[in-house]
């Protein structure tokens, strides 16, 4: 018997349901969705920097890059590294320990 299906015999009110069965249910997809998307959404705006904006990392790079400044092209992509490694180490395990870990599914231990 699924969740759910239990769920609809105790009560008949689907907002209830939904807020206690099927939305912590997608905590983890809901949150992994989110980290992903971060991710690549600083690659685009990175992306965006390089090709057309006047300010920022991703212009910089570019500008560095032109004028045969690796020593700066390298700088700058580490600073984008760093800043992408400091989100997803920094914020999103930390959000992931607190909040998520508690709708993952635990490991069954042998007795």
């Amino acid at each position: 018997m699924s969740l759910v299906e239990m769920a609809s015999t105790y009560t008949r009110s689907h907002l209830k349901m939904l807020a206690k069965v099927i939305l912590p249910m997608l905590y983890s997809y809901i949150f992994a969705a989110l980290r992903s998307s971060f991710m690549v959404a600083w690659k685009v705006v990175i992306l965006a920097e390089v090709l057309g904006a006047v300010s920022g990392i991703g212009y910089m790079l570019w500008i560095s890059y032109q004028v045969y400044n690796i020593d700066r092209v390298f700088a700058w992509t580490m600073i984008s590294a760093i800043i992408i490694i400091a989100f997803d180490y920094g914020i999103f395990n930390y959000i992931d320990r607190r909040f998520m870990r508690k709708w993952k599914p635990q490991e069954l231990k042998p007795s």
